[in-house]
């Protein structure tokens, strides 16, 4: 009996993983209308009483604290879903002429801040709801739960700690306290944080209508793409002096709650221009190298509703140009030339 417990004891026990003699995993569902890839991914898995770490382990992946397309691709026909249905929600990272971009949702994003890979924000209503990890959470600037009206977040409201992807179940943090319950505190959202987030919904997920109160606002945002509307939004959001704006020149995803910021600061800088007497000069700082990158991605339709906004601002220094397809265009700001 004490060889037995002892070769027991001393013996490597398989995993859980190893005891499945399938090519799939027992149960089995589909993406759910709007869902994350790594959400779920990170559903199948608690239904299946696999861990997150045991999972990567079975597919001889290594352990990354995120989940990238390579191992959403491998690990969703586990689960019943085609590779092919996994990676278009899943963030794809690649890079053109040295400039890194972000393939999501069908979309193409230029600027690596936009999307949300390793850093994951979620609402804890919607989680107690539904159980789900929605696919706008991915993006940056979407940091207000639609239909609750409150801020998403994106650290655990017990340990305080930054969320990530490697944890056991949607609904728990890897401390083991709940993401939600009757003592996580919803913290209401701004209008400023309503009206980007309605904007992504309707221009990042099918069959999402579009109410927005402001109408030249509304015009201008829904004739721009989903890249150039969160980087134009990202621009009049920082200013040159901005600490802020030196922190993301590294390419680091900021927090929800600084985004969140910047949100309101963009959005109120934009309704300050646009409330302006046509003979009034407006003086406000705009964040030059930002604004030119959005100018030069622009098409010919949206450098034109661009151009209005920036008529009114008197603080560039020169007017910006747009290169490649549109090079007879130049910016003409306040009379220059």
């Amino acid at each position: 009996m004490e060889m037995l417990i002892r070769a027991l004891t001393h013996s490597k026990l398989p995993l859980r993983t190893d005891l499945f003699p399938f090519a799939t995993f027992p149960i089995q569902d589909g993406l759910l209308p709007g869902e994350s890839g790594p959400g779920y991914i990170l559903r199948m898995a608690n239904k299946n009483h696999v861990g997150y770490y045991e999972l990567l382990r079975h597919i001889d992946l290594y352990p990354y604290p995120y989940l990238t397309i390579d191992a959403t691709s491998k690990i969703a026909p586990l689960f019943g879903v085609m590779p092919k249905g996994i990676m278009r929600v899943t963030a794809e990272n690649y890079k053109i002429y040295g400039q890194c971009h972000t393939r999501l949702n069908g979309l193409v994003f230029k600027k690596p801040y936009l999307t949300r890979q390793r850093s994951p924000q979620i609402c804890h209503l919607c989680l107690k709801e539904s159980n789900y990890a929605q696919l706008a959470w991915d993006l940056t600037l979407y940091t207000a739960c639609i239909a609750h009206k409150i801020c998403l977040t994106d650290h655990c409201p017990s340990c305080n700690k930054p969320l990530t992807w490697a944890r056991n179940n949607l609904s728990i943090c890897k401390c083991g306290k709940p993401l939600f319950g009757d003592s996580v505190k919803s913290i209401p959202a701004s209008e400023s944080q309503l009206l980007v987030s309605r904007v992504i919904s309707h221009k990042f997920v099918e069959n999402v209508s579009c109410s927005i109160s402001n109408t030249f606002l509304f015009q201008l945002f829904d004739s721009l793409s989903l890249d150039i509307f969160m980087r134009l939004v990202w621009s009049f959001g920082l200013h040159d002096q901005s600490k802020f704006s030196r922190r993301t020149q590294g390419k680091q995803i900021p927090k929800t709650n600084s985004t969140i910021y910047l949100i309101n600061h963009s959005i109120n800088r934009m309704n300050y221009i646009l409330n302006q007497s046509t003979s009034a000069s407006t003086k406000i700082d705009i964040n030059q190298t930002s604004i030119n990158d959005v100018l030069t991605d622009a098409s010919h339709v949206e450098f034109q509703r661009i151009h209005y906004l920036l008529e009114k601002v008197s603080e560039l220094e020169e007017p910006p140009k747009i290169f490649g397809t549109n090079t007879p265009k130049q910016l003409k700001l306040f009379g220059s030339e």
